[in-house]
């Protein structure tokens, strides 16, 4: 089911927020034959030609709007409707505003020939200068989008979306038969295939790309989002933790003390630590005849067939000042 131009905007923007900029279509010359169709075509499509302009807010946000209608002879733009549509680029040029078009389009409008055609021209022009003057141009392609309509402004977006399963391309598949007696390929001309290559986007349906859009005006204008949620009150401020008390400072070390130890926040006693036993002093030993005792220092092990150790350590650590005949006991004991 396709979507109609008026159920967009009611989609993509805030409710009851669009504006028209239509006035009555530019009078052309046209056939009788022709003017019945326009006739028909705007009974049966309720807009007077195959594209409304306007302007509207999305989430706050003041934009520009073209929208195609495709029950007014299958979307094709002709030269009323590309007067329209040019009107409304050049006018959202002037009041600096982000434009978001959304064609739906067989292409140009067969009844009126080449005059038609070359109307692309002149709204591809119209849309660069939008763009260079520094102002947004977003895309949103919808079910089918074809011919010079996708060729030109259809495919000049800052970014470009589709409906899902739209169809997208320039030789739509009734003309390419007719052309060479055999059908399309299958998935060719598809948003998601365009996707998938590059051509576009994304594919997203109406509400989404409201949001992404929205998402990129933010962007392109440098503008911060605007708050949408309700008011809501402060709450209450978070209760602060109890801060734990610091202990107090310890005393200053003093040589050979250790500071009394406490315990924080508890009601045990506390005990002082004991001193710490004074430094070993470097005066000598007690001596012997004269001579310092020697300190148990232990030797390494003797090797096989020598003297046992503690004979060695009893004959070094004997005073001196022994008569020889008992040196010589000693040594014939060992």
């Amino acid at each position: 089911m396709r979507i109609s131009a008026r159920e967009l905007l009611g989609q993509l923007l805030d409710a009851h927020s669009f504006v028209s900029w239509d006035h009555p279509p530019l009078p052309i010359d046209a056939s009788a034959r022709y003017r019945e169709d326009l006739r028909k075509a705007e009974v049966s499509a309720g807009t007077d030609e195959s594209v409304l302009t306007g302007e509207g807010l999305l989430r706050g946000r003041r934009v520009a709007v073209i929208a195609c209608e495709f029950g007014f002879l299958a979307g094709s733009i002709g030269v009323a409707a590309a007067e329209r549509i040019v009107t409304a680029v050049e006018r959202a040029t002037e009041s600096g505003l982000p434009l978001i078009a959304s064609p739906t389009s067989g292409g140009t409008r067969m009844q009126e020939g080449t005059v038609a055609f070359v109307q692309m021209v002149k709204i591809a022009g119209a849309v660069a200068e939008h763009k260079s003057a520094g102002n947004p141009y977003l895309v949103y392609l919808r079910n089918p989008t074809m011919g010079g309509v996708f060729a030109s402004w259809g495919s000049l977006g800052h970014i470009t979306f589709a409906e899902p399963g739209a169809l997208i391309g320039f030789l739509g598949p009734r003309v390419y038969k007719a052309l060479y007696k055999s059908d399309f390929p299958e998935g060719v001309q598809t948003a998601e295939n365009l996707y998938h290559k590059g051509v576009i986007d994304g594919v997203l349906p109406i509400p989404v790309f409201r949001r992404i859009a929205h998402r990129a005006l933010s962007i392109f204008t440098g503008t911060p989002l605007p708050d949408t949620t309700p008011h809501r009150p402060n709450p209450q401020p978070p209760a602060q933790p109890k801060r734990i008390p610091e202990p107090p400072n310890p005393a200053p070390l003093t040589p050979h003390h250790r500071p009394t130890t406490t315990t924080p926040n508890s009601d045990l006693p506390t005990h002082p630590v004991p001193p710490m036993p004074p430094p070993p002093s470097d005066t000598p030993r007690a001596t012997t005849h004269g001579i310092p005792q020697t300190r148990n220092i232990p030797t390494p092990p003797s090797p096989v067939g020598s003297e046992p150790d503690e004979r060695r350590f009893a004959a070094v650590s004997r005073p001196s000042g022994r008569d020889d005949a008992t040196q010589e006991q000693v040594s014939t004991a060992g």
